[in-house]
């Protein structure tokens, strides 16, 4: 895993129960700041939702620094998924589906000082 990977977790959440969700995400936000320095946690609402009793929301979890920040990335996204699901199953609810996704930035094709390429 490269250092400056990025995870991107989507998954579906009652509409009724969002604003708990939301508080829970936070409160284990701040958990994770104190705990792993250097992950940085944000949250996103899709924004145009076909589903209305549904919310899609989405976390991207990242680190930009050395191998062991790596590993933390692996350790924020258990703990979110941990915290989510136990709301579920104290809220009564369906065991929610996350889906998680690790991208990698591309590395500069084009170095300072040299010309675009042009096909």
């Amino acid at each position: 895993m490269n250092a400056k990977d990025t995870f991107f977790v989507y998954y579906k959440v009652p509409a009724d129960r969002l604003a708990d969700v939301q508080a829970l995400l936070q409160v284990e936000q701040a958990r994770l700041a104190v705990d792993l320095p250097g992950v940085s946690i944000r949250f996103w609402r899709r924004q145009d939702p076909s589903d209305q009793a549904q919310v899609t929301l989405m976390e991207t979890i990242e680190a930009s620094g050395n191998d062991r920040l790596a590993s933390a990335l692996d350790i924020a996204e258990q703990r979110l998924a941990a915290a989510l699901e136990a709301f579920a199953r104290h809220a009564g609810l369906q065991p929610v589906q996350r889906h998680v996704e690790r991208f990698e930035p591309l590395p500069p094709l084009i170095k300072p000082g040299r010309p675009f390429p042009c096909a």
